[in-house]
């Protein structure tokens, strides 16, 4: 954005965002009750619903009266807190709970019964004032602003690509537009994009218009996709665990499969820590995934109609240029938006522009392990975690969090499915490392 449009509203913040949430009362009304009270509203309820959240422009005031209800004091907290909490961040933040904010709204929930304060500090908070502008500035900016209104929807990079693309089209205007598949179909990312000149797309992004292809429909419209950055190589260890009952990913999100394997087989945290060496990770393949990470990524840049030989010589300068398998850094979010500015009038000058953002996947950090650093000719291999707020040097203070976050799951083994493991291997593999132990 420019810097005087953004001044213009970071000054009126506060009344954008009360007008916003009673534009969208009816779906925040509709969200609360299937929230709260795990239902639909009836059309008297709903009505009631909105006029209350249309009152002050505000939801706590509806979230405390159905957390009054005989209705709901019938039910149990902790059967649906997971519920309120999950809710609550799709309704509010429009994403996933983070787990240490899943971990601190559940604590403050179970202690306190209070899902008021958990709303409020979410409304409160930086990242929902920062989506509620987003949002303003998409259904205002054709009318405010000159140039193109390029709408991103990419997962995890868009706010990096977004920075970044805003960067090499100055003269535009690049909007986020982030997770659209947690809103309704009538949510307000419905009108951002049947505004847009440019709609650019990846990962859920990709989904939401493919149910929606009524958006593209205008002869006007651009659509542009661009590749979702997955590289496991730098990170083979990490997995992904969901409860089989529903398919939802528990938490924490990434898991490293020699951890998770060792949990459930019963093993203590020494024991398990011996396990992350070089004979493991040479017997589970980890250091063989760079050439199929390679092949997968050219293969997303090349549907895309991208040139991934400059991509991939840009990035490959910066050493290990992701956080995670799936969160790239800042420079690897640059050069992919220097190409997508091309195709969309920049000059091929462009590409010799310093342009730097600020980071926002910083999140999670998982360490490249210093066996699989020296395959791949890396410095700064380390056993040092970043997760949420906290980090954890060291495999066994690692191994502390997640088996304490395992514990409170409660969950078997079997009712949890592992994605993109092979169970037998590493019942060989480490098996056999812990009968030499024994």
């Amino acid at each position: 954005m420019t810097g005087g449009f953004q001044r213009r509203f970071g000054r009126l913040k506060g009344r954008l965002t009360r007008l916003l949430i009673m534009l969208s009362a009816k779906s925040l009304a509709r969200d609360l009750y299937r929230s709260i009270l795990g239902r639909d509203a009836k059309t008297e309820e709903l009505s009631t619903a909105v006029s209350i959240i249309k009152r002050k422009g505000q939801v706590q005031p509806l979230a405390e009266r159905l957390l009054e209800s005989n209705e709901y004091q019938q039910k149990n907290i902790v059967d649906v807190a997971d519920r309120l909490v999950t809710s609550s961040y799709e309704v509010i933040l429009r994403r996933e709970p983070d787990p240490a904010g899943y971990k601190s709204c559940m604590d403050h929930l179970l202690k306190d019964h209070d899902i008021g304060s958990v709303l409020r500090s979410m409304i409160e908070s930086e990242e929902f004032a920062m989506s509620m502008e987003s949002r303003v500035e998409i259904a205002t900016a054709k009318r405010t602003l000159k140039g193109r209104l390029i709408v991103v929807s990419a997962n995890c990079q868009t706010g990096g690509f977004c920075a970044a693309l805003q960067g090499c089209l100055p003269d535009d205007t690049v909007c986020p537009l982030p997770m659209p598949e947690l809103s309704s179909p009538e949510a307000e990312c419905m009108e951002m994009m049947a505004c847009a000149d440019v709609i650019i797309t990846g990962g859920s992004g990709k989904t939401f218009l493919r149910k929606h292809p009524e958006i593209t429909g205008r002869s006007s419209l651009l659509h542009l996709n661009i590749p979702d950055v997955t590289f496991p190589a730098f990170h083979p260890d990490i997995c992904y665990t969901r409860t089989m009952a529903d398919g939802k990913l528990t938490q924490p999100h990434y898991n490293s499969g020699i951890g998770f394997w060792a949990y459930y087989k019963g093993l203590d945290i020494r024991d398990t820590a011996k396990l992350f060496n070089r004979e493991s990770y040479a017997g589970l393949g980890y250091f063989n995934y760079w050439k199929p990470s390679l092949s997968v990524l050219r293969s997303a840049f090349e549907e895309c109609e991208l040139d991934f030989g400059r991509f991939m010589l840009a990035i490959k300068r910066h050493g290990v240029f992701m956080y995670t398998f799936n969160h790239p850094k800042p420079d690897v979010l640059v050069e992919l938006a220097k190409l997508i500015a091309v195709k969309l009038g920049a000059p091929q000058s462009v590409f010799d522009r310093e342009i730097v953002i600020r980071d926002a996947l910083t999140d999670y950090v998982w360490p490249i392990y210093p066996e699989v650093a020296d395959e791949l000719c890396l410095p700064h291999g380390s056993y040092d975690w970043k997760l949420g707020n906290e980090w954890f040097p060291g495999v066994e203070r690692f191994l502390e969090y997640v088996f304490g976050e395992y514990a409170k799951r409660d969950c078997p083994r079997e009712a949890l499915q592992w994605e993109n493991r092979d169970e037998g291997l590493h019942d060989r593999v480490l098996g056999a490392q812990l009968r030499a132990l024994a």
